[in-house]
């Protein structure tokens, strides 16, 4: 099983182009001489996708993936929570994040997406653009990158 341990991402993240995201991503990969297996691949494979802003096929993936390896359930849900959020399925966003919970996800990571995706669905019944940034948040390409980054670290290192 993974560990718990994750990355926080501050709202003073820098942002990146995809192209800059995955150069982090390989360099991070050959900086650690980190050996990808049969579930890495699929979740690095997977993360392409949100990245990509496939976000369909992200769940679809990510669902396959914790059919195919519960023990990996928590950190699956918590990326379908995120590519639901940026779908604007704000509710079942937060049905992911719960369920990412139940299986072991970070909870101040998902707690903190609960509460961002409660807020984009009182904005958008408030006549508001969720995906306005009027709070000093993070901007969706750096919630992407972080996703990455997390699942990197996650199925690497630990």
């Amino acid at each position: 099983m993974t560990s718990s341990r994750l990355v926080r991402f501050s709202s003073d993240a820098p942002h990146m182009t995809e192209e800059e995201a995955r150069a982090v991503q390989e360099s991070f990969i050959r900086e650690h001489g980190l050996d990808q297996g049969e579930v890495s691949t699929k979740i690095n494979a997977a993360a392409q996708l949100l990245l990509q802003g496939d976000h369909r096929g992200a769940v679809r993936a990510y669902s396959a993936i914790a059919e195919q390896h519960p023990e990996e359930r928590g950190t699956c849900e918590s990326q379908i929570g995120a590519a639901y959020y940026f779908l604007g399925e704000y509710e079942r966003a937060i049905t992911s994040y719960e369920a990412a919970l139940e299986h072991g996800a970070d909870q101040d990571m998902m707690n903190d997406n609960i509460e961002e995706a409660r807020e984009a669905i009182e904005k958008k019944a408030n006549g508001e653009d969720p995906s306005s940034d009027s709070g000093g948040g993070v901007s969706p390409l750096t919630l992407i990158i972080g996703v990455i980054v997390v699942a990197l670290i996650l199925y690497f290192v630990f």
